[in-house]
């Protein structure tokens, strides 16, 4: 006998539906015959199949093992991953994650979805990553399968979403079909575009050739689009655009803008061919210049994946570097430090973010970091930029997570925190990886540290460069994510 109670990802669903992605191979009239005979039962009763399921009742299947492996099939997926995998490194860059959905910047050459079984696609990827975060469990993968929400082309890099229930799944489908989701790219075109402009055209689709004609005016089988884009920044001879995907058809950045006269930058079906031989020579470029930069959802929530490195190569990088100097903080910073924090906490509230509060931390917690030197502060020019603390003392909810690198000897990070006055220069990022050279001098590959769930700047930040969740703790505020990573 084997019994399942019915989660939020299989409630709202008919039983009969559940139990054919239960057991895969049966057939209606078998699924009947052990439903007339009670062989199966809902919540301890005969069922019809047509009743609808709710979280929390339990189905029962009165099945020989044999006759259920007969009729599962291969519905486990852990072992195909493993197969497909092969003890390959998952290298999924998570950007955004919460209960319902997961938001991951694909590199280039990375597929979304599978071409061919032996293909291993930004699916697998996401399915490796839940199993190993126990995000889902092999049990729940038998009727729900997570899966990604939107596609890229596999030279396209950047924001791709995957729903991880069957609520985010749903979700995210309305949004993205009713265009309340409103997404970025940016991308390097041939010449110089001086305004920013919205395009409009009709694109039709060879489905042999798996390439697309945009023309002015409607013809059988084409379909209306909208493009809008605004140029960012020019430099010998390209320029970088950003560009809102008001329609997204097959292909439509990419051959709109080539329709004008600006082709993508190293696009080998609508791009200048002798140009994308000059950028290979030069820059090893491999495929379109393009990059689904950002996203903005209904609820007002934005994130963005960060550019690649290639973009850089070919418009010379324009970040601004600020010259950060790190220092054990003393008694005299006291003052400056506390009037830090209080104006980030000002500013984390008007966006929402009601992380740190009037007990947590207080002057005298800072006081007692700064006695035991364990405060760093991190200065432009004269003033305090940034302040972490970092030592290897933890609470106790920390023995609960789930930590991969449970063997090494590992520092934690805490209170970081940086002036609102140096937002927005890549200050945070730049000190965690200046913590990262100290710990190595010290021979430490493990840090961990812990980020409230209701704070997507911080998620953002540490998912891309490199951290991972370990776990979930409850505090003074709310939900908190255990991080960690190995340096």
């Amino acid at each position: 006998m084997k019994e399942y109670i019915i989660g939020k990802n299989e409630a709202n669903q008919r039983l009969d539906k559940y139990l054919h992605k239960l057991l895969k191979e049966t057939t209606n009239g078998f699924l009947y015959k052990m439903l007339r005979k009670k062989n199966i039962t809902l919540n301890g009763k005969k069922a019809a199949g047509t009743e609808k399921l709710k979280e929390g009742d339990l189905v029962k299947l009165f099945l020989s093992d044999e006759t259920f492996l007969k009729f599962s099939g291969t519905a486990v997926a852990e072992p195909e991953l493993k197969q497909l995998l092969n003890g390959k490194e998952n290298p999924l860059n998570v950007i955004y994650e919460d209960e319902d959905i997961l938001i991951i910047n694909k590199p280039q050459g990375m597929l979304s979805q599978k071409a061919k079984p032996s293909d291993i696609s930004a699916n697998e990827y996401i399915l490796d990553y839940l199993l190993k975060s126990g995000a889902i469990s092999e049990e729940e993968l038998k009727t729900f399968r997570p899966s990604i929400c939107n596609r890229l082309d596999r030279n396209t890099s950047g924001l791709l979403i995957a729903g991880k229930s069957l609520k985010g799944l749903q979700d995210m489908a309305e949004q993205l079909k009713d265009r309340r989701l409103k997404k970025y790219y940016r991308c390097i075109v041939k010449g110089i575009v001086k305004e920013p402009k919205k395009i409009t055209g009709y694109l039709k689709k060879d489905e042999k050739s798996n390439q697309v004609t945009i023309l002015e005016y409607e013809v059988a089988g084409s379909k209306y689009i909208e493009t809008e884009y605004t140029p960012i920044k020019s430099c010998d001879g390209f320029t970088l655009l950003e560009v809102h995907l008001i329609t997204g058809r097959s292909h439509q950045i990419r051959a709109h803008l080539a329709s004008i006269g600006h082709p993508i930058a190293g696009d080998e079906k609508y791009g200048d061919h002798k140009l994308n031989l000059k950028l290979k020579e030069n820059f090893k470029i491999k495929g379109q210049m393009l990059h689904a930069y950002r996203m903005v959802f209904r609820d007002g929530r934005e994130v963005t994946a960060p550019l690649p490195e290639s973009f850089s190569d070919i418009l010379g990088k324009n970040e601004r570097k600020e010259k950060i100097t790190y220092r054990i903080a003393n008694l005299n910073d006291l003052d400056e430090v506390c009037s830090l924090v209080h104006n980030a906490i000002d500013t984390m509230n008007r966006q929402n973010i009601f992380q740190w509060d009037e007990i947590y931390p207080t002057r005298e917690d800072f006081y007692e970091d700064i006695k035991k030197e364990q405060l760093y502060v991190g200065l432009v020019g004269n003033h305090i930029a940034v302040i972490y603390v970092l030592n290897q003392e933890f609470d106790v909810e920390y023995e609960n997570g789930n930590w991969k690198y449970k063997e090494e000897p590992f520092y934690i990070i805490h209170r970081l925190c940086v002036n609102p006055v140096f937002q927005n220069r890549g200050i945070a990022k730049s000190t965690l990886l200046h913590i990262e050279d100290h710990l190595k001098t010290l021979g430490i590959h493990a840090i961990r540290l812990d980020v409230f769930s209701k704070n997507p700047f911080a998620l953002k930040l540490y998912y891309g460069i490199g951290y991972s969740k370990a776990g979930d703790i409850d505090w003074r505020k709310g939900r908190f994510y255990l991080m960690e990573k190995y340096i």
